[in-house]
Order: C-alpha cells, then sequence, then structure tokens
C-alpha cells in the first residue's frame, strides 16, 4: 500500500530496520492505524522477534541511544533523530491481574496480537509493506468500526484501562451503537478503574478530552457510568457539546483545560477536588483554576478599544481562552459573529510597547521606593485607557500630574 510505504520511508523507521535486518520486525499499531486512516503519525511503534536485552545489545554496538524502563515489560525505547520510537519483543500474557501482565517472548506474531486490544491497532508490516492482519483490522479502518479481539469482558479483566483506550478510539471509530452487552461489560469494568494509576487515567483521558469529536466519546462514558468512577465532579453538559460548534467556527482546536474547566462546571472547587486527585502538573493546575474563574467583563460587545486594553493586560492567548469561555455560557446564538470576531481581532493584536521606566519617576523628584512603582503603574493604566496614545509629550504632562498630586 502507498500510505504504507511513505510510513516506511521515514527516516527513523529506516533506521530500526536496517539495525534489525537479520531479526523479525514489524510496524504494529498506532502508526499503522493512523497511517491507514489518513491521520497524523506521532508514535512509531516496533514488534521484534528478539528478547530485549538484545535489542539493548544491537542498539548499544550502533551508538543509539535509548530508554529502558519498560524493559520487565519487554519494551525499550530508541532515541532517532531526537525521535522517540519503541520496540517491543513479540509475547504472549501467561498472567493479568487487570493493571499488569505478566509475559513469556514468543516468534509468532499472530500469538503477539491476541494479547493487544483491538482490531485496528493489531495490523502489522514489514520492511517490504507486506500487512499482516490476523483480525480483519484493514475491514474495520475503512468501515471505521471499533471491535474488541476476541471477548470484550476478557480484554477489559486483563487490564481495565482499555475502557478508557475504548472511548479514546471510539471518537474516531464509531459507525456504530454500542450494543447493550458492551455496555454491562463497561459498567461493570469500569467499577475496577480505581486499580489503574491516576497517572494512567489522567494520560487517557486528556486524550479523549483533546479529540475534536470527544462530547460522542464523553457522553457515553457517562452513560455507561465511567465517568462517575473517574470523578463525581465531571459531568457533560449543554455547554460541552457547544465546544465543536466554536472549534469548527475558529477552525482550531480549543486548550484541553479549558475544555475539562467545562467538564468540572466552571466551578472552583471541582477544579481543586481533581487538582489532588490526579497527578497533574502545576502549569496544568494553575491554567485550571484559571479557567474557572470567569472574566465576566468580557462581552460580546466589546468595543476595538475595550478588546485592545484587555489584550494588553491579559495576553493573546489567555485573551482567547476568555473569549472561548464566555462565548460557550452565552445562550444568545445571534452573538456567534461577535465572539468569532473577537477571537479574530486578538490574532492581529501587536503588544504596544510602555516605554517609561523607574527612572522618570525618580527624575520628576519623586524618592526611590513603592510610591515609584505605584506611579508608575496608575501612568501606565491611563496610557491603557487612553488606547496606547503614541504622543510622548501628553504622556509626559500626565506624569507630571500625578507626580504633583502626591507631593
Amino acid at each position: 500500500m502507498k500510505k504504507i510505504n511513505e510510513l516506511i520511508k521515514l527516516p527513523e523507521v529506516r533506521t530500526i530496520f536496517d539495525l534489525f535486518n537479520n531479526q523479525g520486525i514489524y510496524l504494529v499499531g498506532g502508526c499503522i492505524r493512523d497511517t491507514l486512516s489518513g491521520k497524523e503519525v506521532t508514535d512509531i511503534d516496533f514488534a521484534v522477534d528478539i528478547d530485549p536485552e538484545e535489542v539493548v545489545k544491537i542498539l548499544t554496538n550502533n551508538n543509539i541511544k535509548f530508554y529502558d524502563i519498560g524493559i520487565n515489560y519487554g519494551t525499550v525505547t530508541a532515541v532517532i533523530d531526537s525521535k522517540n520510537v519503541e520496540i517491543t519483543s513479540l509475547r504472549e500474557d501467561i498472567e493479568t491481574d487487570g493493571r499488569h501482565a505478566k509475559v513469556k517472548y514468543t516468534s509468532d506474531i499472530k500469538a503477539d496480537s491476541l494479547r493487544r486490544d483491538f482490531t485496528i491497532n493489531a495490523i502489522y508490516a514489514n520492511r517490504d509493506g507486506e500487512l499482516f492482519d490476523f483480525h480483519n483490522g484493514l475491514e474495520d479502518i475503512e468501515n471505521r468500526r471499533l471491535k474488541f479481539i476476541g471477548s470484550a469482558s476478557d480484554r477489559v479483566k486483563e487490564d481495565y484501562l482499555r475502557i478508557l483506550r475504548y472511548f479514546r478510539f471510539y471518537a474516531d471509530f464509531s459507525n456504530f451503537d454500542i450494543d447493550a452487552d458492551l455496555k454491562k461489560v463497561f459498567k461493570e469494568g469500569s467499577q475496577n478503574l480505581s486499580k489503574i494509576s491516576k497517572e494512567r487515567i489522567w494520560t487517557e483521558l486528556k486524550k479523549i478530552i483533546n479529540h475534536n469529536n470527544s462530547f460522542k466519546s464523553l457522553s457515553m462514558m457517562n452513560e455507561a457510568n465511567i465517568l462517575t468512577e473517574i470523578s463525581d465532579d465531571i459531568s457533560v453538559t449543554k455547554d460541552y457539546l457547544k465546544i465543536s460548534h466554536i472549534e469548527n467556527k475558529i477552525n482550531k482546536p480549543i486548550n484541553n483545560l479549558l475544555k475539562l474547566s467545562i467538564l468540572l462546571e466552571s466551578s472552583e472547587h471541582n477544579a481543586n477536588n481533581f487538582i489532588e486527585q490526579f497527578p497533574i502538573s502545576n502549569e496544568e493546575a494553575d491554567n485550571l483554576r484559571t479557567f474557572t474563574n470567569l472574566d465576566l467583563s468580557i462581552k460580546s460587545y466589546l468595543s476595538i478599544k475595550e478588546s485592545r486594553a484587555k489584550l494588553y493586560r491579559l495576553g493573546v492567548e489567555k485573551f482567547q481562552d476568555f473569549v472561548i469561555l464566555n462565548w460557550i455560557k452565552d445562550s444568545n446564538q445571534k452573538n456567534d459573529l461577535n465572539w468569532h470576531t473577537l477571537h479574530e481581532v486578538a490574532k492581529n493584536f501587536e503588544q504596544p510597547k510602555f516605554s517609561f521606566g523607574a527612572n522618570d519617576i525618580i527624575r520628576m523628584g519623586i524618592e526611590e521606593g513603592p510610591l515609584v512603582g505605584k506611579i508608575l503603574s496608575e501612568l501606565e493604566e491611563w496610557w491603557i485607557d487612553s488606547d496606547f496614545i503614541d504622543d510622548e509629550y501628553s504622556i509626559f504632562e500626565r506624569l507630571k500630574a500625578i507626580c504633583l498630586s502626591y507631593k
């Protein structure tokens, strides 16, 4: 297939095929799925017919940087031209507990395929572009259908995180209704999500939220009582439904944490609970709290002057985020054009430069100290409210008046 041949031509892919030329080695999983689906490939995974210790030896002998943090599970991550490539020994499960699996290595790629989750993730390709598809994954990709390999109940019991993985892929492969039996599997299995680390759950939840069709997946998760097993504070409301409408209008994805804040009902209390429950970074936590403290002064009818002042104070990215948040909350669809215009205005905003500093205040006879900063802030606020007046004489006259008021 032409698409697969293009994948094989990638430098990091060619390098690994060349290094392991004498072993049975195959591209597998997401890179095949995404290539055949016409999506950008972000992760490269290989399956190889040698033990991980031998993988390490080959990489070491060829001066290839690697990480072996996953070696106990058969995975070594090579770094090729600053890109991570996972190389996993062919294996089959001999024991599972819903979180991790004990494995034994094999030379049989069909046996390896049986331990994978979905048919669309169990397609292999050798360096000649020949595909090995033991579970009709190609047909399921073409028909946009998501199917477990074998018994859904068995696959979920092997690793309960597969419930979340299912709904991550469901956003792309959902040309069908989830039947009652599968919903039952999810409802029963989701009660065991507490066995899964919060790190793994947060990683998958972020990927679901990141998808432009996340409302569909999250709604189905809500229907199957999965979201309540993750967090009592998450709720899929009509506000969240509006996100995809806005993304289509602005032609770009909306910030993940902004979307999460809507799932948390724009509640600072819910956000703090979520931050305590999940290992999100300090930066993510700060942003989430910011999004739950809505700046209600941003209205759909802001003038250009008012918009420029807001842009200067907030910065372009934060201004656009607050526009989107207020847009989501606005029930009047007639205001869509105004909100869209505000979002577009920000794209062309160039931050004006305030050229006065502390020394200018001191030269006016003000002693060094807190008053200097206070006067400078007052002058800058006047300059902003004057729509960034580009007249040094007028600014200087205003400075004189402010300084005199403090003498």
